[in-house]
């Protein structure tokens, strides 16, 4: 039974059932997605910490990760002051471990 069968019926019980597993099933995706981003950002930090001086790219194919995404990360370790960044001529970027 869903939330729209049991609302249609008059099953309030049901409705509410329906509606606390939806809730419950939307917070386990963001909790997961939370877990994941953090996972991402520890591996970011071990590759970068073990191989100072690194490209987004080269990040991205050690941690397993897009390109796209690992920038994401590494400009976000780098506003929250994790990682420090060097712009070289051609605009490429290079990240380096915060000591």
């Amino acid at each position: 039974m869903n939330a729209a069968t049991a609302s249609l019926q008059g099953d309030l019980v049901g409705v509410s059932t329906a509606l606390c597993l939806c809730l419950c099933t939307a917070g386990l995706f963001v909790a997961s997605r939370k877990q994941q981003d953090l996972l991402l950002s520890q591996k970011i930090l071990v590759w970068v910490g073990n191989h100072p001086e690194v490209t987004a790219g080269q990040v991205a194919r050690a941690v397993g990760c897009s390109s796209p995404t690992a920038r994401v990360g590494l400009d976000r370790l780098t506003k929250e002051g994790f990682l420090s960044r060097r712009q070289l001529h051609g605009g490429v970027r290079r990240y380096s471990l915060v000591t």
